[in-house]
C-alpha cells in the first residue's frame, strides 16, 4: 500500500499537481488520495471552475484564511471542467462545493459563497 501512495505522489510531482504553491491543483483520485495520505491535518477540497463568480469570490477569502493561519490547512483544487469524475466521485451538483478532511478523512462538505470569518469556523480555526 505504501508502494502505491509513493508511486501517486511521484506521478502528481511529475504530472504537477502537486506544487509548491499556495494551492495544490488535481484531476484524478490517485493524485488526491496521494495528498491526503501525505497530510494528517487538514484538507479543504475546492472544487470550482474558471468561469463560476462565486467561486473567484471564495478563492480570495480561502486566501484571506489560509494567510492568517499559515500551515493549519492545506488547500487542493480542482477544476471541475478537468476533472468530472472527481466531480462526480464527490457528487458536486453546484459550485462552489467544499469537501473537508481531517486526518485523511472526509468530516464535512458545504456549498456556496462563505465569508472568511464564517469559513475560519467551518475549517475548525481560531
Amino acid at each position: 500500500m505504501n508502494r502505491i501512495i509513493a508511486a501517486a505522489l511521484l506521478i502528481a510531482c511529475i504530472t504537477g499537481a502537486v506544487q509548491a504553491a499556495d494551492a495544490t491543483h488535481v484531476t484524478t483520485q490517485a493524485e488526491l488520495d496521494a495528498i491526503l495520505a501525505a497530510n494528517e491535518g487538514t484538507v479543504l477540497l475546492d472544487f470550482h471552475a474558471s468561469w463560476c463568480g462565486p467561486c473567484k469570490m471564495l478563492a480570495k477569502e480561502i486566501e484571506t484564511v489560509t494567510t492568517a493561519h499559515p500551515d493549519e490547512v492545506t488547500v487542493v483544487k480542482v477544476d471541475i471542467d478537468k476533472a468530472e469524475a472527481l466531480a462526480t466521485a464527490y457528487k458536486v451538483s453546484s459550485i462552489p462545493h467544499l469537501v473537508l478532511f481531517k486526518g485523511g478523512k472526509q468530516t464535512d462538505s458545504a456549498v456556496g459563497y462563505m465569508k472568511a470569518p464564517e469559513l475560519t469556523t467551518w475549517l475548525g480555526l481560531k
